[in-house]
């Protein structure tokens, strides 16, 4: 990049086996230096996005930092899909790609506009990815981490930052989508430990539709299971099921679509809005807030031994909210009761 304050060189450039890059690596200091590289990642691309117009074929770019943490090595990585999700471009054809663009700006916007400034946590330097395979597919119980003494305050303060970022003013329907988010997250860790689906897999191998797909399955599962609620969730092999005799019996098909389509409309709310959606536009704005929250937690491993059950308690019990303190306690009580059963 030249010389000066703005200049420098990539710390790390990987290249697959046929010599095309495939991978730009950005390491910082853990804490501090980390997190302001990454502000200003999310303000301007800063270092990574600059790297990353000089070789713009490069599909992935890495913010990498490690520390020592209570006798272990932790470390951290945002990892940028920069790359073109053709799937979801054509169902979104206004959207500008990254292929479009000729400058750093206009790359930049690509990901804040197009791609929501998306990141994952994990898919390179895990025992369980493939060389020069970059991203996962497929999470399990062995790719989360246990609670280290300082994630409470610090998630606290996350999850406040990201309700003043986004402009989400009712903190008592926030905080109570938090706790339908951790009920679906105990039910996932509980029944699904080889295949987690509490977990955004980026862009490159999701979509916001799949997602909330899932957490409204856990949900289900989740207000069955341990509050004894029956929860309205209607799947891809309903309506199939529905569609199946529309040439055989039109008129039964028919009314059994527009008998899903009333349990659909009438009988559900959605469960993690933090803010009201009434429009495609409102949702992909309420999917950026609930992507912020859920990746806050996807990397943590809740059931387990006492420790993680006293800090789930804990955490509900600290978090700033409206709601009185009887209801805190409720909800306390019942996140406490759900862990011990996992």
């Amino acid at each position: 990049m030249g010389h000066g304050a703005s200049g420098g060189r990539a710390d790390i450039l990987i290249k697959d086996n046929l010599g095309k890059p495939l991978l730009i690596v950005e390491c910082k200091t853990a804490g501090n230096e980390f997190n302001r590289a990454w502000k200003k990642a999310l303000q301007d691309g800063d270092q990574l996005f600059s790297y990353a117009q000089q070789i713009s074929e490069t599909p992935f770019l890495c913010l990498y930092s490690s520390d020592f943490i209570e006798g272990s090595v932790r470390y951290q990585s945002h990892i940028i899909a920069h790359r073109d999700n053709e799937k979801y471009l054509a169902d979104n054809p206004t959207f500008k790609s990254f292929k479009s663009v000729s400058d750093v700006k206009e790359r930049v916007a690509v990901w804040r506009d197009t791609y929501k400034q998306d990141y994952t946590t994990k898919g390179i330097f895990e025992d369980n990815i493939q060389p020069y395979h970059i991203g996962k597919d497929k999470y399990t119980l062995a790719d989360l981490q246990g609670i280290s003494a300082a994630d409470q305050q610090k998630k606290h303060h996350e999850f406040a930052t990201i309700l003043r970022q986004h402009n989400v003013s009712g903190r008592e329907n926030a905080f109570d989508k938090l706790v339908n988010l951790f009920l679906c997250k105990l039910v996932d860790e509980t029944e699904n430990p080889q295949d987690l689906k509490f977990y955004w897999k980026g862009v490159a191998y999701d979509t916001h539709f799949d997602l909330l797909d899932r957490l409204q399955q856990l949900y289900q599962a989740g207000m069955g299971k341990f509050l004894g609620e029956s929860i309205t969730y209607i799947d891809k092999s309903a309506v199939q099921n529905a569609m199946r005799f529309i040439k055989q019996n039109p008129d039964a098909t028919q009314k059994a679509v527009w008998h899903l389509f009333l349990q659909q409309k009438f009988f559900t709310n959605n469960d993690f809005s933090f803010i009201d959606v009434h429009n495609e536009k409102l949702f992909y704005q309420n999917a950026e807030v609930l992507l912020g929250i859920l990746q806050m937690w996807q990397d943590i491993r809740l059931i387990g031994d006492h420790r993680h059950n006293q800090f789930l308690g804990d955490m509900f019990e600290g978090f700033p909210t409206r709601a009185s303190s009887r209801a805190r306690g409720s909800i306390s009580l019942r996140c406490r009761s759900a862990a011990s059963s996992s």
